[in-house]
This record gives structure tokens, sequence and C-alpha cells, in this order.
């Protein structure tokens, strides 16, 4: 589940050539992006908080995952987004 909350976290974040990009969710998979072997370890709140923004903004909705992700993260750090 932790992957599944992360991966297109991790390629908006951090690959070197889609960063910035909210990936479809049925198209982020093993070995198509770079960042998304490795995912999320390197993000913070606020870096979630702008990954859920872009993907609100492009009318891309965040899987259940995620969802659950942003909104332990909105209980741990009041405020960050």
């Amino acid at each position: 589940a932790l992957r599944n909350g992360l991966t297109r976290l991790s390629v908006f974040l951090e690959d070197p050539v889609e960063a910035g990009t909210i990936m479809a969710a049925n198209d982020v998979r093993p070995g198509k992006y770079v960042a998304a072997s490795y995912t999320g370890h390197n993000f913070r709140p606020r870096d979630y908080a702008k990954f859920a923004a872009k993907a609100r903004e492009e009318s891309k909705a965040l899987e259940p995952e995620e969802e659950e992700l942003w909104g332990i993260l909105l209980k741990e750090f009041p405020g960050f987004e």
C-alpha cells in the first residue's frame, strides 16, 4: 500500500524526465519511470501538498492510497498545506 501511495509522488518529485508531471495512475508501472523504483523516500509534507494541488488543478483524482496518506499528513502536520 505504501508503494502505491507514493509512486506518482516519486515521479512528480524526482523523475529525471517527468518531474513536475502528474501521471495517470494506470500509467505508472515498474520500469517505466526511474523514480517509480524508489517510491517517495525524499518527500516532505509540503511536497505532498504541491503534488495534491497540481493533481486537483489537472482534475486527476488522488488514488485511495494517496488520499489515505494525505489524511495522515493533515492529521500529523496541521497547517502544512
